[in-house]
């Protein structure tokens, strides 16, 4: 058997030719005096105020557009006012709370207090027990943890109220705003 090689060979040779650079870009032509305009909140055209190609002025209104969300928006901003306003208000249901307990731990430091002295007079006198004493200090320091307690949730539940109230109008400022846009 014999194989036979193939004989043929392609040669290539340097040429000089002139080199052509090109360059692919991809864009968009706009006008010199186009603009894009845009609402500053979102909502439904319902009325256009210009045809195109008209010539408008900075300011000009454009188109009505229906954003009820806004109405909504200020309504559940105006009624959190209302609620928080009423909240901090000196007829505060949850004020008035606070306040019963500051009056009851008052109330209850001052009775153990009275306990307390009154115990620590008699053992004084060596009339009652150590154990009956000791009983009472602790029910009066107890006691007074509680009114100092009470006092202290009812300062920073106020502190918190007019947090909200600010809070509250600003939101509703910011409704309003967003309405009248």
């Amino acid at each position: 058997m014999t194989i036979a090689a193939c004989t043929h060979i392609n040669t290539i040779h340097p040429q000089k030719k002139n080199i052509v650079e090109t360059v692919y870009a991809s864009g968009k032509i706009l006008a010199d005096s186009e603009y894009n305009v845009f609402s500053i909140n979102n909502g439904t055209i319902v009325k256009k105020l210009v045809k195109d190609g008209d010539v408008v002025i900075k300011g000009q209104p454009l188109f009505v557009i229906d954003y009820s969300a806004a109405a909504a928006r200020l309504d559940a901003a105006q009624s959190n006012l209302n609620n928080v306003q009423n909240n901090a208000s000196g007829s505060s249901p949850v004020l008035n709370d606070l306040k019963i307990a500051m009056d009851d731990a008052a109330a209850k430091a001052a009775n153990d207090s009275a306990q307390y002295f009154r115990l620590k007079n008699l053992w004084q006198q060596n009339i009652g027990t150590q154990n009956a004493l000791d009983n009472a200090y602790t029910a009066y320091q107890v006691s007074l943890n509680a009114k100092k307690s009470a006092h202290q949730k009812y300062i920073s539940t106020l502190n918190d109220l007019n947090v909200s109230v600010q809070s509250a109008r600003s939101q509703v400022v910011s409704a309003q705003t967003d309405l009248k846009n």
